[in-house]
């Protein structure tokens, strides 16, 4: 019933108006024979389809640029291209929107036209904001703002202020965002730039700042309805259309959803008749996302599922990325993982080919928090720090705070407690700064308005000095008002800073707290590792002492013999628990004492009286428990096989031991001065070295010089110089 009463209501506005914009246009075009005019019709079709047709307004401004060229008309060619430049700016084709905003700059600075002149440099410094190029776009807003000074344009000033603070914000410099602020503050207390303030706030998707300025909404809703029936009055469909878009926008701040609704769905119903894609997607966001903050996603999902496909046919990538947004928080809040993936990381894809890089660091983000619901920490973890790096590069100290703390989820639900407490730091020290940074705003804009005050009550003093008698009433009063003025004022900061002050310190309270529990988390941690690789080497000597008892009872001297390579392989992995509980980060230790103790372990075992001359040739490197027991079962093998083999009646054994990394190669060298020979690799040991080898992705090389010298490759290795 409600569809079919919109229906009959837009059947009746088509046959009672006529499209009086593009038409009336089209139709003045068609009659028009002086070149100069239908330069002039052709820039206001192309800045009327701005809002409606990327293809249309791209066309109509080369058709203006083309015509203005070959007539040689300046003023023509300098706004077809600003025209352009909007247009490609606005569709995200940005190096072909330098190009035209470029060339309408040096057209209007050569004509002296200050206004086009600061709409040119302001559209510029916008794109270069986008593309987090500060340099340029500070350059080019500071521009604008000083021309928007000079024609005293307030409205577009307060929006140029308000989009330098955005600017300093993101790159870092907190001064001079608060000042920026501050001014534009200034401004929009003076009454008609309050709108555009809460433009700019919901277009930057400030909409917490935006609904601040509530206050105003009912100042401007008679203006929008006045409008409206303007359109009406003139059966002009667009105007109508664009005047129910922003009464729906009114209600929306007011939270009146349903009233925004309807009003949306007039506005939908007109640009759906009229066949205006972009002005349709536009309307179906915004319902849409009335639905979701009426918490109806199943009325949402599909208007932006039909957002997305006209965004994508009309070229209109940023209205794309917003319906990807909001599609993958559906899906995360459906637990629909893979379908919040899918958008997200379309997203990311979209907005890192456009070169927006703080949606790149939202949608990493996002990423990371479909991860952390999957469980799938490494990739959240990923995700999560590359939108925190990215932030940090860009010097965006909200979007850093924001990345900080999604990374620290990420580790402290990986159970890595230590990274954890790392980024927990790093997120409450940024929280702190930025609690910081409201507070100095603040205090600007009340100091701000304090002068502002002061200034009012000398100009009234001034103006009362003709009449002595009631001056100094007026002067009392003045005064009263101003110790009145003065004392709230004090309240209200006083207020404002004890609450500040409050908030911090809560939030250091609970960081000590939190720091407090990991780090008792982790000496808990530690003494429980220490415990463990003390156990396995105590277990380990018992099994090697057992072992030895049962050699004592062996006759066999063969036998006895197999009981001792087990034994010492056993001591090989015992010694590994003992520097690992002598380690202070237990899980590395430092290989050069490591194979002294094992080498000398072995020797103690088979060389009753005389001992080899023994080289150690081995850096300090720090190793993991994997590579370490791997190292010593080979060194273990090697110097027995030395012992038994190479020492034999001979008066001077020596032993060289090396270990050294080149080229991501790591090389064990064990060489003795014995006979040398053939060896066959068949035996027990060998079978343990070529295991080994194997795991670590390595070779074997033998070679006989002066004795042998056995060289193991590895490639699969952990170790740290």
């Amino acid at each position: 019933m409600y569809k079919q009463i919109l229906n009959i209501f837009f059947i009746l506005l088509s046959i009672s108006f006529s499209y009086a914009n593009p038409d009336s246009l089209n139709q003045a075009l068609s009659q028009a024979a002086d070149p100069i005019q239908r330069v002039d019709i052709l820039n206001e079709l192309s800045s009327f389809q701005l809002d409606y047709s990327f293809k249309k307004s791209v066309n109509y401004g080369l058709e203006a640029l083309e015509l203005s060229k070959e007539i040689h008309y300046l003023r023509g060619e300098g706004i077809a291209n600003l025209n352009l430049g909007h247009t490609y700016w606005i569709n995200a084709f940005y190096s072909v929107a330098l190009t035209h905003l470029t060339a309408s700059t040096k057209i209007f600075t050569e004509l002296d036209d200050t206004a086009k002149l600061a709409e040119s440099n302001r559209l510029t410094g916008l794109l270069f904001f986008f593309l987090v190029e500060k340099d340029s776009a500070a350059k080019y807003l500071n521009m604008a703002r000083t021309l928007y000074t000079y024609v005293q344009d307030s409205v577009t000033l307060a929006l140029v202020l308000t989009e330098l603070s955005f600017l300093y914000e993101i790159v870092g410099n907190t001064e001079e965002s608060n000042i920026m602020a501050v001014e534009a503050h200034a401004i929009k207390v003076t009454g008609e730039s309050l709108r555009a303030q809460y433009d700019t706030w919901m277009g930057s998707g400030h909409k917490g700042q935006a609904y601040q300025n509530k206050l105003i909404i009912h100042s401007q809703m008679p203006r929008s309805r006045e409008r409206y029936e303007n359109g009406r009055r003139n059966k002009n469909l667009y105007e109508v259309a664009k005047a129910s878009s922003e009464i729906g926008s009114l209600f929306e701040i007011l939270e009146d959803y349903d009233s925004a609704v309807w009003y949306y769905q007039i506005s939908l119903g007109i640009y759906d008749f009229l066949k205006e894609e972009r002005g349709k997607s536009n309307e179906l966001v915004h319902i849409a996302e009335c639905h979701m903050f009426q918490g109806n996603l199943s009325k949402a999902k599909p208007l932006f599922e039909e957002t997305y496909v006209i965004s994508l046919k009309e070229e209109n990538h940023p209205r794309a990325g917003v319906a990807l947004d909001y599609l993958g928080k559906i899906a995360l809040s459906e637990n629909r993982f893979d379908k919040a993936l899918l958008y997200f990381g379309n997203a990311l894809i979209l907005s890192d080919t456009l070169g927006h890089l703080i949606d790149v660091v939202r949608f990493n983000r996002r990423l990371s928090d479909t991860y952390r619901s999957m469980g799938k920490y490494d990739r959240a973890i990923e995700t999560a720090n590359r939108s925190y790096l990215i932030a940090k590069e860009m010097g965006s100290l909200s979007h850093s705070t924001w990345g900080a703390e999604k990374v620290f989820l990420a580790h402290k639900e990986s159970k890595n407690f230590e990274k954890a407490l790392e980024y927990l730091t790093i997120y409450n020290d940024l929280s702190i700064q930025r609690e910081k940074n409201v507070l100095s705003r603040e205090n600007l804009q009340f100091q701000s308005m304090f002068e502002l005050n002061e200034k009012a009550g000398e100009i009234d003093l001034l103006n009362q000095q003709n009449d002595v008698r009631q001056s100094k009433i007026d002067l009392q009063r003045s005064y009263l008002v101003s110790a009145i003025l003065g004392v709230l004022i004090v309240l209200v900061f006083a207020i404002v800073f004890y609450n500040r002050a409050r908030i911090i310190r809560n939030l250091n309270r609970k960081v000590s707290n939190q720091n407090t529990s990991l780090q008792s988390m982790n000496r808990e941690k530690e003494v429980l590792l220490k415990e463990i690789h003390h156990r396995v080497k105590n277990n380990l000597q018992m099994i090697s002492s057992l072992l030895g008892m049962q050699k004592r009872r062996v006759e066999e001297s063969s036998t006895k013999l197999l009981f001792s390579y087990t034994q010492n392989r056993l001591k090989s992995m015992g010694l590994i628990h003992e520097h690992l509980y002598k380690s202070d980060t237990l899980s590395t230790i430092f290989l050069k004492p490591y194979i002294e103790d094992l080498v000398g372990s072995v020797l103690d075992s088979f060389c009753d009286q005389s001992k080899p001359t023994t080289t150690l040739n081995i850096p300090e490197y720090e190793v993991d428990i994997d590579t370490a027991i791997s190292l010593g079962l080979m060194v273990n093998e090697l110097v027995t096989n030395a012992v038994k083999y190479a020492f034999v009646d001979n008066n001077q054994p020596e032993l060289e031991i090396s270990i050294r990394e080149d080229e991501k190669i790591l090389k064990l060298t064990v060489g003795d001065n014995g006979p040398g020979g053939t060896i066959a690799q068949t035996g027990f040991g060998w079978t343990i070295i070529n295991s080994m080898v194997e795991n670590l992705s390595g070779s074997v090389e033998l070679k006989n010089r002066n004795g042998l010298t056995v060289s193991i490759l590895l490639k699969d290795y952990k170790l740290s110089a």
